[in-house]
């Protein structure tokens, strides 16, 4: 992802949401709907197409552009849309409202609402990342699951996801993987520094 650096107001200053997915209980996700029509459970997902009529006559729609942004371009409403219709395909199609791209997006914005909009961290900070499992987990209860990326141009690990689990979408739960899966950059780097972007 090529974000502009600086994000501009307010996303400079929050997380966002990058989606709401279904996994199976082995944490593994659920493959989309193009490649395994068995994920609806026999109900026809809505088109990705159609997202806009499902969504812009609602209460959440403004909501969607500040919390669920496309951060390579956050103000261009278009290219949102684009970005929706990607998790839309990738992860909507086969959640628990198939055929309900309302309740699908509204129930990421709610359980965004739950928490604090920068848990804490301010850009340019450095932490190692038990303290940010830590720092989370103080916050939510739960065990979060920590995502890293690099920074290009200086090669440090960045805070790229803060990631919570769901038994369903009302019910969090720990994470089995605090620091991400065998191969993952965070992957048991407990004491490595970890740059917030």
């Amino acid at each position: 992802m090529h974000c502009p650096n600086p994000l501009p107001s307010p996303y400079n200053n929050m997380f966002t949401i990058h989606g709401l997915w279904p996994q199976d209980a082995n944490d593994d996700e659920i493959d989309p709907y193009s490649s395994n029509p068995n994920c609806a459970g026999g109900v026809i997902p809505t088109p990705p197409q159609d997202l806009p009529t499902y969504l812009e006559s609602t209460p959440i729609y403004p909501l969607l552009d500040v919390q669920w942004p496309d951060l390579n371009n956050p103000n261009n409403n278009a290219s949102n849309y684009i970005f929706w219709e990607d998790e839309w395909s990738k992860h909507g199609q086969c959640s628990d409202y198939p055929a309900n791209p309302y309740n699908y997006f509204d129930s990421a914005v709610r359980l965004r609402h739950t928490l604090t909009p920068d848990f804490g961290f301010k850009s340019g900070q450095r932490w190692k990342l038990d303290q940010i499992i830590s720092k989370i987990s103080d916050q939510i209860k739960y065990m979060p699951e920590i995502a890293c990326n690099k920074n290009p141009k200086t090669g440090n690990l960045q805070l790229w996801e803060i990631r919570l689990c769901f038994k369903r979408p009302k019910d969090m739960q720990n994470c089995p993987n605090p620091t991400g899966k065998p191969g993952t950059l965070c992957y048991n780097k407990y004491q490595s520094p970890i740059f917030v972007l």
